[in-house]
């Protein structure tokens, strides 16, 4: 749970200029050099994927009002894992 607790601190998207992108690696860095709430490069490694994973969620569902959320696509995907 404290990864998502950091993913909506520092993000979980950022303004580059005039384009809504992904967290970068700096400003988590910097997040986390200033909160010391991650070590692990794991940790890093996660928030910044989830960063990516809300950024595509946002732009999908930004150009399709019908898309399913990223938890409704992975559970999805599971349920045809255990079926087959």
């Amino acid at each position: 749970m404290y990864l998502l607790d950091a993913l909506f601190e520092v993000g979980p998207t950022e303004w580059r200029g005039e384009q809504e992108l992904p967290i970068s690696w700096t400003e988590l860095t910097s997040y986390a050099s200033a909160t010391g709430d991650l070590s692990e490069p794991w940790e890093f490694r996660a928030v910044m994927g989830m960063s990516r994973a809300y950024f595509r969620a946002k732009v999908q569902g930004s150009r399709d009002v019908h898309c399913k959320s990223p938890v409704d696509q992975e559970a999805e995907k599971n349920d045809q894992l255990c079926r087959t």
